[in-house]
Parts: structure tokens; C-alpha cells; sequence
């Protein structure tokens, strides 16, 4: 009993610690937010494991030990805090408060629809981590510590009026707002399982790439983190490089390293202009999306081109415009800049309630954002958020998109939703929508570009117990255990256009009641699998693909679960123990 006390004591004390330490360092979390950055945590900076360990993991060992009173009175305190930091209590009221945002609000945007404009340009978005607009005002420093942002602004598009909403305030959560349009909605579900950041709803790389565009995403850091390579991997991007690709490419190259996070800005500047000299050859329409890292506030390296000032938050910033300044002046040099469109943006604010940069805080920070050579000039006057940034991204490059989900764009008048709904926005982004709940579910899940196709000739492939592993590189979820291949979806390429017969020796887990698998074949309904309750036990499905589908060549096969709310690990997918197509 005494053992248990002090286990159950250490990881009160943990819970509490975590909290304190979070809120130092990065202010307070939603818990999407903290999900977002727990998944993949293997792959997160060394210095921040390190700070971890000595602030929380050290501190609760030697609390737990603490006599009974004294944490009898602390601990109901700092789990109270915990609760507060995470805003745990108003995440799980939320989970059952449905509003129709959505409905009303999301302008779904059909990739397939959208032509492209003959004077449309290339586009090269960089997202400048933690970059603040008031950066390059002295009344909050001692100087202006962007000068070549701040000199620009009379000759290039900037917008004022920011409201950074606290569904926004971290990275992923930045990218998915201004390429989407749309909000981060991590949850346990997505945390366990393999995340969905909606592939059926277009997204800009979604809009672009059917147009011909080749979608570049590069990052600093690892592309694992935060689960930022499944959102890349579901929208359009052709190339996803991040720290572990940089670092196998450049293996003898000691000008890598940055930060603890990844590769310097430096660096990253060079591989894109490298991208962009590659593309231009091609003669073919191309976007880049890179995220820098060096302004992560963390002050402990100043890029060596910035040297020899002193390493301190102050000069790193600093650095970061000069960085900024060499490349923005390398492509204006360069003949195909009249048709390049280049978007400097801060993913959010820094981290935590006070940015310790500033000797003055400003009462509203706001994320810089600088377009250079717009094709849209005349920008609008409005208070906007994130999700505007999409919308008029795609503006600016040539195309006309005044609405696009959640955002609305700034050369357009019509009223963004933070000038229609203020503060009241949060709340309504905090509670559940029926219409995300539909999307999640949505049988077009599976519709990815550069999706690979497993090969089949004559029409036969037999796959038994010992032979199911290779499906899995030919299926968007897929996971083998429990002696079965857990499929969501299955990419076949097949020879022959005559029709054809599945057959599936499958199981469905957690049976408390009939599971109905429905199956497709290009989006068309071609059979069902019925699981009844209870019974969890091997079922053989015989299911026929039409001649006329067939005669597609590519066939996408998709099984999917008809409860939305079955919340096992095999949420989306049947196990399968033999699979046989003749």
C-alpha cells in the first residue's frame, strides 16, 4: 500500500510540475494543442527532454517523498492549476455542445472546379517561427529589430488588425488555418491512431497541384512532430523534406545544425533557393512552404553570417531579417521574380503570456506578415485571424477566392468571421461540429494525390495469413497486429477490365453491438460486411467489382466503419487474415 501511495504521489507531483513548467515556457494550452505536441514525442528537441527532466521529472521524485500533510494541502492547489493550464474542465464540457459554425460559416472550395488563371504566379510561402509584427517597433525595444521587414512595407502588401485566436497559437495549428482555412482538431482519437486533417476538404496545395503545381513542404524540424507529416501527406505535397532528411542529403556538411529543433534558417534559405532554381527549369508552376526555426525562443544560437554579436533573443531575431533580407533580395535579382509570389508570415506569437523580447509588451501582439509582389493590389482595411490568410494567399497569387472555409479574404470587402462574431469565435471554435464529425467520416477520406497502386495482373491475387505485410505500403491506414492486416482503405492496379470477385476472410473487434463495414470501389458502393454483436470471430465476404469499374484500371477499395463514434484503435479498418482477388 505504501508503494502505491508514493507511485500515485510521484505522478500527482508530475501533473502538477508538468503544468507549472508548461506554463512558463509556453503560457497556457488548449488540449489539442498539448496532444498535437505529445504525439511523436520521441522526435522533440533534446534541450527541452533535458529542461523536462531537471524542472519536472527531479522535483516530483523527491516531493513524493514529502511528508503526508504537506501534500495533502499542495496537491488538491497544483492539480487545480493543472487543470486550469490545460483547460481540461472546458474541453470535455465542450465535447458534447454542438453549433452549426460550420454550417453557416465553412465555404468549401472544389479543387476540381478551380481553373487556373493565366497571369497566376509561383508561390513561396515562409513561415518565420514566432515572428511578431511589433518586432520592428522601437516603442516596444530599444530598436527596430526587423528594419528590412519594417522598409518594405510601403512598396509591398502588410496587413494590420491581427486577432490571434487561441485555436491558432502553435504551429501546426498555424498551418492548417492558413492553408486550409480550417482548424487543428486533434483529439485522444486522432492521438492514438493515424491523424486526419481532412483530405477531402482542399486545402491551398490541394487547389494548386490540380492545376498542375509541384507542392514543395520543407521544415526545419522534424516533419514527425506534432504529426505535421500526415497533414503534408494528406494535401497535395509531392515533396516533404524536415531535420532528418536535411541531415541524411548533407551528412558531411557541418553548416547544418541550428537550434536543438533542426536545421538553420541559413541553411533552409539555400535549399530553397536551390528548389525554386530546379522548378524554374522544369518551366511547370511549383509552391514552396518552408517553416524557419532559429526565433523558436530558445536564445542559444545566432546563426555564424549574424556573428559576431552577441547570442541573445534581441540578435537572433535580428539575424532572422537580415536572413530574410539576403534571400528576398536574391530572388528580386532573379528573371523569373515577375512571376513569383512571395509570402513572409509568422506561424503565431511567441509562446507564453509575456514574450521576454520586448522591454515594453504590447497589449495586442500580432503575427508579421509581409506579400511580396502580389498580383492583387488593393488591400482592404479589417480585423482578421488565421484562417483569412488562405483565401487571400490565393488572391494574391492571381486566382479569385474571396471565401475559402473559415476565412475570407483581406482584398475582398465582405466581413471576416472575427469582424462578424469578435471573441464569441473561440467559444464556437471550441465546441463540436456535426459537419467536422460528417468530414472525419466522409467516405472520400481516401482521395490523396499520389497514392501508390499495388499491381495485380490477370486479375488474381492471393494474399493468406503469412503474406498480408506488403499491403500495407498500398493502403493510406493500415497496421498489422493481432495476427491480422488492419486495413482502412487498399490501392490495387489490375490488368483486366472484366468484373471481379473479392474475397475477404475478416474480423471486427469490439462487437458490443452489429459493425457494418460498407465497401467501395472508387467512391461506388459495391457490398457491406456485417459483424454481429458480439462475435468476434473470422467471417468470409465474397463481394464482386463491377465490369465498369474495373475497366478504371486503378481501383480504390475502401472499408468503412458506419458508427463514427467506435472508438477503438481499429477505429476506421477490418482486420483481414486472407484476402483473395480473382
Amino acid at each position: 500500500m505504501k508503494t502505491f501511495t508514493g507511485i500515485l504521489s510521484y505522478f500527482l507531483w508530475t501533473a502538477i510540475f508538468a503544468a507549472l513548467w508548461t506554463y512558463v515556457n509556453f503560457g497556457q494550452l488548449s488540449v489539442p494543442q498539448t496532444l498535437s505536441n505529445l504525439a511523436n514525442i520521441n522526435v522533440i528537441s533534446s534541450k527541452i527532454l533535458l529542461s523536462f527532466g531537471l524542472w519536472v521529472m527531479l522535483p516530483s521524485i523527491i516531493l513524493s517523498f514529502a511528508p503526508g500533510k504537506l501534500q495533502l494541502i499542495f496537491i488538491p492547489i497544483g492539480l487545480a492549476f493543472f487543470f486550469f493550464e490545460f483547460n481540461i474542465i472546458k474541453y470535455f464540457l465542450n465535447q458534447n455542445v454542438y453549433n452549426t459554425l460550420y454550417e453557416d460559416e465553412f465555404v468549401t472550395i472544389n479543387k476540381h472546379e478551380i481553373s487556373h488563371p493565366e497571369n497566376a504566379h509561383n508561390l513561396v510561402v515562409i513561415y518565420v517561427e514566432s515572428l511578431e509584427k511589433q518586432y520592428g517597433d522601437s516603442k516596444y525595444n530599444r530598436e527596430i529589430l526587423t528594419p528590412f521587414i519594417q522598409a518594405q512595407k510601403d512598396k509591398e502588401i502588410s496587413f494590420e488588425g491581427y486577432y490571434q485566436l487561441p485555436a491558432t497559437k502553435y504551429t501546426l495549428a498555424g498551418i492548417l488555418a492558413s492553408q486550409c482555412a480550417l482548424k487543428n482538431n486533434s483529439d485522444f482519437k486522432n492521438t492514438i491512431s493515424t491523424p486526419d486533417f481532412y483530405p477531402q476538404l482542399a486545402c491551398i496545395p490541394d487547389i494548386l497541384a490540380q492545376n498542375g503545381y509541384t507542392n514543395y513542404f520543407f521544415k526545419s524540424a522534424n516533419l514527425e512532430f506534432a504529426n505535421t507529416i500526415f497533414y503534408a501527406k494528406q494535401h497535395s505535397f509531392q515533396v516533404m523534406k524536415g531535420y532528418p532528411q536535411w541531415k541524411a542529403e548533407n551528412p558531411d556538411n557541418t553548416n547544418i545544425q541550428g537550434n536543438s529543433w533542426g536545421v538553420r534558417d541559413s541553411f533552409l534559405y539555400e535549399q530553397i533557393k536551390n528548389t525554386i532554381l530546379q522548378a524554374e527549369a522544369k518551366h511547370k508552376p511549383y509552391a514552396i512552404f518552408a517553416i524557419t526555426v532559429d526565433t523558436h525562443g530558445e536564445a542559444d544560437f545566432l546563426d555564424p553570417l549574424c556573428q559576431p554579436a552577441a547570442v541573445n533573443s534581441q540578435n537572433i531575431v535580428k539575424c532572422a531579417d537580415t536572413l530574410l533580407k539576403n534571400f528576398i533580395e536574391w530572388c528580386q535579382t532573379q528573371p523569373f521574380y515577375k512571376q513569383l509570389t512571395i509570402v513572409i508570415l509568422g506561424d503565431h506569437t511567441a509562446h507564453g503570456i509575456n514574450n521576454p523580447i520586448y522591454i515594453k509588451q504590447p497589449q495586442n501582439r500580432q503575427i508579421e506578415n509581409i506579400i511580396f509582389n502580389s498580383v492583387k493590389k488593393d488591400k482592404i482595411a479589417h480585423q482578421w485571424t488565421t484562417f483569412d490568410v488562405a483565401p487571400t494567399i490565393m488572391e494574391a497569387i492571381g486566382y479569385t477566392m474571396p471565401a475559402m472555409g473559415l476565412g475570407r479574404s483581406l482584398f475582398a470587402n465582405e466581413p471576416t468571421l472575427y469582424e462578424k462574431y469578435g471573441k464569441k469565435l473561440n467559444i464556437l471554435l471550441e465546441q463540436q461540429s456535426h459537419f467536422l464529425d460528417h468530414a472525419t467520416s466522409d467516405k472520400t477520406l481516401t482521395k490523396y494525390v499520389n497514392k501508390r497502386f499495388l499491381k495485380i495482373k490477370k486479375n488474381h491475387l492471393y494474399q493468406g495469413e503469412n503474406e498480408l505485410m506488403p499491403l500495407k505500403e498500398f493502403s493510406y491506414q493500415a497496421d498489422f497486429s493481432l495476427g491480422y492486416l488492419w486495413l482502412r482503405n487498399l490501392n490495387l492496379e489490375i490488368d483486366s477490365s472484366q468484373e471481379a470477385t473479392l474475397e475477404i476472410d475478416a474480423i471486427a473487434i469490439h462487437n458490443n453491438k452489429d459493425r457494418v463495414f460498407n465497401v467501395y470501389a472508387n467512391d461506388e458502393k459495391i457490398g457491406q460486411m456485417i459483424f454481429e454483436k458480439d462475435k468476434n470471430e473470422n467471417k468470409t465476404f465474397y463481394i464482386t467489382i463491377p465490369r465498369h469499374i474495373m475497366q478504371h484500371k486503378k481501383i480504390t477499395l475502401d472499408f468503412i466503419n458506419n458508427d463514427i463514434q467506435h472508438w477503438s484503435m481499429h477505429l476506421l479498418g477490418i482486420g483481414i487474415r486472407k484476402l483473395t482477388i480473382r
